[in-house]
């Protein structure tokens, strides 16, 4: 298979699981629970992913209430594979307490 053979392929998976993804049968339940949720969510976004793009990210931001997108640079799909040390430090800062958390 060619490159654009290969790009026509890639495309139209992707295009399946997204349709799929907006089956109410497939999300339904927790879609509609997002907006409820009430914790802090940390989301780790890789921008460079050709399955998932930004936008994905940026739209499950806008619906958990507590959440702060963080798009991790030079990444693909594994964000864990590709920079394990920003991944890292991401999680390990939203982890911490804060300090007025902490002073509470």
């Amino acid at each position: 298979m060619d490159q654009a053979g290969a790009q026509r392929s890639t495309d139209q998976t992707r295009s399946a699981a997204l349709h799929r993804l907006d089956e109410p049968t497939v999300n339904g339940h927790a879609a509609t629970g997002l907006s409820q949720f009430s914790r802090p969510t940390l989301i780790a976004w890789s921008a460079d992913d050709a399955f998932f793009p930004l936008i994905d990210g940026q739209r499950l931001a806008d619906v958990l209430p507590d959440s702060r997108l963080e798009v991790i640079q030079q990444s693909r799909t594994f964000s864990m594979i590709d920079q394990p040390d920003r991944l890292a430090e991401l999680i390990a800062a939203f982890a911490r307490p804060s300090t007025a958390a902490a002073a509470a």
